[in-house]
């Protein structure tokens, strides 16, 4: 199933970027936590799944998943770690790498922005 491919991606490459691997992670520790969140918003924005599709695949109930949807906008603006893995993580999706827009330009003017 594609879904599985790109949450797979995604978990190798948060695992690379802050070893950890949230693979079999039932911890509500802050940084899993975190990494889960950050996957639970790029495969709704990047890729359109269900958030009981994402809820299945990360280890959350879809209802869990949904406040993390709602949650991204502030911990984006608020905090720096979870804003930091959210762009390093989308750089990989396969729509940011058929993309012909610069991420990284994109991300350094909206923070650019933001910080006024």
């Amino acid at each position: 199933m594609k879904a599985e491919k790109e949450y797979q991606k995604l978990v190798e490459k948060a695992k690379q970027l802050t070893d950890l691997d949230i693979t079999f992670a039932r911890s509500r520790r802050f940084e899993i936590v975190l990494v889960k969140a950050c996957i639970c918003n790029i495969m709704s924005r990047y890729y359109g799944y269900t958030t009981t599709l994402i809820g299945s695949l990360v280890g959350f109930h879809h209802s869990t998943v949904i406040y993390h949807l709602q949650k991204h906008s502030d911990r984006y603006l608020n905090e720096e770690e979870y804003a930091e893995t959210y762009d390093e993580l989308s750089k990989f999706t396969s729509r940011a790498e058929d993309s012909i827009i610069d991420v990284e330009d994109v991300v350094s003017k909206l923070r650019a922005c933001l910080a006024v």
